[in-house]
């Protein structure tokens, strides 16, 4: 609905008064989104960039295409050691990141990475 009433506003086909009125949206919020007002994300930042965490996307589907996916254990020692090499080990107070940094970054990214458990296979079904 939105983004519908944003459309109508953008096209000059409603008033912002109007589409708050048609749409029950708050007449200011569509207003800050045809003029692209307030575009930072709500929250704490990132430990690491946007940039450095679609490297990490990027080498976490390799591995997976690969036939060796990575563990979440695998995943914080494969950030740790990145880390390191670039002299900001500190961001994570010089330890790996921990098991709740793991689980933010994988729902963050989770349209690209999803968590499979893996099973052992019987000699007679394999």
């Amino acid at each position: 609905m939105l983004e519908l009433a944003i459309d109508l506003v953008k096209k000059k086909q409603l008033s912002a008064r109007e589409a708050a009125r048609q749409f029950a949206i708050p007449k200011q919020t569509i207003i800050n989104k045809v003029n692209n007002s307030h575009t930072k994300f709500v929250g704490c930042p990132t430990r690491l960039s946007a940039n450095e965490e679609t490297k990490f996307i990027k080498v976490l589907i390799a591995a997976g295409e690969f036939g060796c996916p990575l563990s979440k254990l695998d995943l914080r020692l494969v950030v740790f050691e990145y880390l390191k090499k670039n002299g900001r080990e500190n961001i994570f107070n010089g330890k790996p990141p921990g098991k709740a940094w793991v689980d933010n970054f994988l729902s963050r990214h989770s349209s690209d990475l999803t968590v499979r458990s893996t099973q052992n296979i019987k000699k007679n079904q394999g």
